[in-house]
């Protein structure tokens, strides 16, 4: 059996305008780990989202990010009437929609699961359902 559980970063993931400054430093050995923080935000959000969707990790990587950006630019170039049609994100970017086993949903009421102190440092999430 498992448990699900709804949790809410107090960093978004891609991107929200503004947030760049809530950015608490992750230790150095945390993934991931300051450099890929820092570089969230980017500059187009909404396209940071489309790149965090085909990336691995929590933050988008920089090449799908790049690549979409410059595929998406020379898109709306060669047709001006499609230049105001964004991404729409599947999830909501700040929540996290987790699957655990009933043991691990225990150890994480109790308060003594680990795994994911290092991710827990740097977005600081929090229950909201």
């Amino acid at each position: 059996m498992t448990r699900q559980c709804l949790l809410a970063l107090g960093l978004v993931v891609a991107a929200t305008a503004g947030c760049g400054d809530a950015v608490q430093s992750a230790p150095a050995d945390c993934e991931p780990g300051p450099e890929e923080l820092g570089q969230t935000p980017r500059a187009d959000e909404n396209l940071e989202l489309l790149a965090l969707a085909h990336s691995d990790g929590v933050v988008a990587d920089q090449a799908i990010y790049d690549r979409i950006v410059r595929d998406v630019s020379a898109m709306r170039a060669l047709e001006p009437a499609i230049a105001n049609i964004g991404y729409f994100a599947r999830y909501e970017p700040r929540k996290l929609l987790l699957e655990v086993s009933e043991a691990t949903f225990s150890r994480m009421q109790q308060g003594d699961y680990s795994a994911w102190d290092c991710l827990n440092s740097a977005y600081r999430p929090y229950p909201i359902a």
